[in-house]
């Protein structure tokens, strides 16, 4: 076989090289891409940092946001960020639930409650012992003398 047995036209569908204008013009388009990609994850970053420190129930301002980002390490989860803003003196921890409150009056308040929703009362009384005693009493001036002991209501 010949050299001249082959037909080159030029057209091979070979890709042609890009001018050097061209690839300015791709380096261009590309720089401006990843400035967008940049500034969409700056976003996103603080998106969810916003969203994490709200979830955690704080207000830092720029400098203390900066501080616990620095000083915290593992999952950026509400209660491991809220712990170490704790820890960096930006947050208090949350008080303890107060201890439950043994109060005679709280009867009233509950036969008042359902009685504006139409309910039937609860037991008036708290105190097991007091609801013994009017429950054993056989007479009206013994149930009397029980109820003005205890403070409960009478009807006059």
């Amino acid at each position: 076989m010949a050299d001249d047995d082959y037909d080159f036209d030029g057209d091979d569908n070979t890709p042609e090289e890009p001018s050097p204008r061209d690839l300015r013009v791709q380096l261009k388009e590309a720089k401006a891409k990843a400035r967008q990609a940049e500034e969409l994850r700056q976003e996103n970053e603080r998106l969810r940092t916003s969203l994490t420190l709200n979830e955690a129930g704080l207000k830092l301002n720029e400098l203390q946001q900066t501080a616990l980002k620095a000083a915290h390490t593992g999952s950026w989860d509400a209660d491991a960020v809220r712990k170490t803003a704790e820890a960096l003196g930006f947050a208090q921890a949350p008080p303890p639930p107060p201890p439950p409150v043994d109060d005679p009056s709280l009867g009233q308040i509950d036969q008042i409650a359902a009685a504006a929703a139409g309910t039937d009362a609860p037991p008036a009384s708290r105190d097991a012992e007091l609801d013994a005693r009017i429950n054993n009493a056989t007479t009206e001036a013994e149930l009397l003398a029980i109820y003005r002991e205890s403070g409960r209501p009478l009807a006059q």
